[in-house]
Order: C-alpha cells, then sequence, then structure tokens
C-alpha cells in the first residue's frame, strides 16, 4: 500500500504548491505518481512537487554530522566511441549490450559546469570506475552516460550468471549486483585500471559518499530495480543511501536524450536559484511537459527524487 504526506508547504515552493513525500512499497515502488491524474485531468505534478522514500519512517531526516565535502564531480562517460562497434561485451552478469554513443552527453556535462563552476570534470577516458571508487564526499556527484538494470528474471534464464551462482551472496546482495552504471573501462579507454567498468549497486555502497548533497544519475534506467516490501526497491536509490547520499535523482526508464538534456538544465538552473530539490526538479519536469513534442509522461515523469527535498547548499553554486 502507498503511504503519503502531505505535509506543509516546503521551503522553496510558491505558496500554493505543497510537497508530496511518497513511501510506496512492492510494485508501486516503480510507479511515477507525478503522471498520476486528478478528477479534472491535471497532472499530479501540476499541483505537488513529488519526492519518495523507501519507507514512512524515513520520512524524517536526521541531519548527518559534518562532513568536510570536497568539490563536486561531474562524470562523463558517453559510450561507444566512433571507432568501436557499438555493441560492447560485458564480461559479469550482464548479457551483451548496445550502448552507442550518447551524442548529447558532453554538451549536458558542459551545461552543468556553467551552473557549478568549481566542478571536477572527469572526460571521456577519465570517467572510470576506479576514480569514482576513490572518491570521498564530493558535495555533489552527477554521472552522465549509460545505466543497466537487470531483474531476477536473469537468474530465471541464465542461474550460470555471476551474479546469481556467487557462493555466499544472500538474495539481497545478489539483487545489488543486477544494477550497473557503466564507466570507461567498459570501453576500454581506461588503461591501467583494473575494474570491469561496471559499478554496480554493491559496489557503489561502499564509496564513501557520506554527506554528499546529491547523487544524479543521468542514466537509463538508475531508479529502476527489484521492488520489495517495506525497503524499497533493491538498485541503486537504496545503494546510494547507503552511501551516505542525501538525495537521489535517476529516470525510472529510458529517456531520449534530447528531453533528459532540457529536463537536467532547468534542473541545476532552478537549485542555484534557492529553490527546494521537489520544487527544481517539479519546474524542470513542467517545462517538459509544456513542450508540445514531449508532453507525453513518457518523457518527463520518469526522473523522480528520493530523499531530502530542501534546498541545496548555495556555496555548492559559487566560483
Amino acid at each position: 500500500m502507498s503511504k503519503s504526506l502531505l505535509g506543509p508547504i516546503d521551503a522553496g515552493l510558491s505558496r500554493d504548491i505543497h510537497l508530496i513525500q511518497i513511501a510506496p512499497d512492492g510494485l508501486l515502488t516503480l510507479v511515477p505518481f507525478a503522471a498520476l491524474r486528478d478528477n479534472r485531468g491535471r497532472y499530479l505534478i501540476e499541483r505537488f512537487a513529488v519526492s519518495y522514500v523507501p519507507a514512512g519512517r524515513d520520512l524524517v531526516y536526521p541531519r548527518q554530522r559534518d562532513v568536510a565535502m570536497s568539490a563536486p564531480v561531474i562524470a562523463l562517460s558517453p559510450g561507444a566511441g566512433p571507432a568501436r562497434s557499438a555493441s560492447v561485451a560485458m564480461a559479469s552478469a550482464f548479457r551483451a549490450e548496445r550502448l552507442e554513443r550518447l551524442d548529447g552527453a558532453a554538451a549536458e556535462a558542459r551545461s552543468l559546469q556553467a551552473v557549478i563552476p568549481r566542478a571536477q570534470l572527469l572526460a571521456e577516458g577519465e570517467a572510470t570506475e576506479e576514480r569514482v571508487k576513490q572518491l570521498h564526499n564530493p558535495a555533489l556527484l552527477h554521472v552522465v552516460g549509460h545505466g543497466i538494470v537487470r531483474g531476477n528474471e536473469d537468474c530465471q534464464s541464465n542461474p550460470t550468471s555471476p551474479a546469481c551462482a556467487v557462493t555466499g551472496l544472500d538474495a539481497a546482495s545478489r539483487v545489488m549486483s543486477l544494477s550497473a552504471i557503466v564507466l570507461e573501462e567498459a570501453y576500454g579507454r581506461a588503461h591501467g585500471s583494473t575494474q570491469d567498468g561496471l559499478l554496480t549497486a554493491l559496489e557503489l555502497e561502499t564509496v564513501d559518499l557520506r554527506g554528499t548533497e546529491l547523487l544524479v544519475l543521468s542514466q537509463c534506467q538508475m531508479a529502476d530495480g527489484v521492488p520489495s516490501s517495506g525497503e524499497g526497491v533493491y538498485g541503486m536509490r537504496r545503494a546510494a543511501a547507503i552511501a551516505g547520499v542525501r538525495s537521489f535523482v535517476a529516470p525510472l526508464w529510458k529517456v531520449a536524450d534530447a528531453p533528459q538534456q532540457a529536463l537536467m538544465e532547468r534542473f541545476y538552473k532552478e537549485l542555484s536559484a534557492g529553490r527546494s530539490r521537489a520544487e527544481a526538479l517539479r519546474q524542470a519536469q513542467l517545462q517538459v511537459l509544456k513542450t508540445p513534442a514531449t508532453r507525453s509522461f513518457l518523457y518527463w515523469s520518469a526522473v523522480i527524487l528520493s530523499g531530502d527535498t530542501g534546498p541545496m547548499p548555495q556555496s555548492i553554486f559559487q566560483r
């Protein structure tokens, strides 16, 4: 059953807009509630800013102990290069994937640098799994590129898959190995690295993101995963919370390059203006919704926010 809290107007929201925080259960964790309509045919996002938490107990966010934050980080891994085959074979729990080059990825990274001038850019050839695992408390981490999410059906169709067969892994660990951020090693662009370029949710849990204000995975399906009863989604959402991230933003399904880039640009523009995280995402979604070519909920409702909904520290956006 879905539980929701219609609380007081969140800081940064307009006088007429309320915040809904939803703690869905089971398969409802994969539903974009912002795309539901009321009895007048209006989308929920037109009246409310929407965010998610794994369980009702998480509606209260205890402020973590102060941790010295390092510079924000933008990691750009845009897919297979023009000289390589678009089919990249993954030697892991994942079958071969067609991870073609994302033409708009570099433009998205550049637009973010304009809003976050102090951000460190890990560009093509630098955005490796090894480098990401070495991060310590970045104030913000934004990853642009490809992501892969697999479900339990993989184990049913291929019981010999490493994620299903590794001795000693319990069920939770197994399903946390079925989501991965694809980084530079997977494309053969990271000489000397010992990693495979597939940063799984299980591995993300161990990255030092304590106190990181925002993790954005601008990658296909990174908010998806294996739903559970009472514990949210086993995947990147859960891994981000365990790693110490205060807010997590990612899409539930594959989104076309252009609307995704437009949504992210507006999201960060609103954050830099002092809007709350929930309202900043709402304004970005409304912009895509109001564009005739992308009015379908498939374009704008995929990206969701989980965790803290308040404004970002403005020091992140200063030069």
